[in-house]
């Protein structure tokens, strides 16, 4: 068995983050040249930035192969992906109280579901904006 998750991203937040991490893409684009493209990460960012930049689309998928899937993506868990896949939350507070749930609950169930990929935070002042891409989560049981 295993779960299928597929994310799609905003293109402007994803250029954000390589903005905060490099800087511009120019710098970016030099600090590869200068390492000779050792760095794979480094590499890959570049080509996604440029995609990006010239209009593509940022998917991905995670495939999550676990025997204890169901103890991490509890319902009270998907509840919250769900949530904020369809509704904004300008803040864990305001998400906690959104799904009547209790706010370190809410907060620690966060914490697991980006740890999985399936949330992120984004910073405003001193709030965390809880965020998820998610579009769609697939069960697969095998025999």
């Amino acid at each position: 068995m295993y779960v299928n998750i597929k994310k799609i991203k905003d293109p402007e937040i994803v250029i954000e983050e390589f903005q905060d991490q490099y800087g511009t893409i120019n710098s970016l684009s030099q600090r590869v040249s200068i390492s000779k493209c050792t760095t794979k990460n480094e590499m890959e960012d570049l080509m996604v930035w440029k995609y990006l930049k010239s209009g593509a689309v940022f998917e991905e998928e995670i495939v999550l192969h676990n025997s204890d899937i169901f103890d991490v993506l509890t319902p009270k868990r998907m509840e919250l992906v769900d949530y904020l896949t369809k509704n904004k939350a300008s803040s864990i507070r305001k998400l906690s109280e959104a799904v009547h749930r209790n706010y370190k609950n809410t907060y620690d169930d966060l914490l697991a579901l980006e740890k999985m990929g399936l949330v992120e935070f984004k910073r405003s002042g001193k709030s965390r904006i809880p965020i998820s891409f998610v579009i769609r989560v697939e069960t697969v049981f095998e025999h």
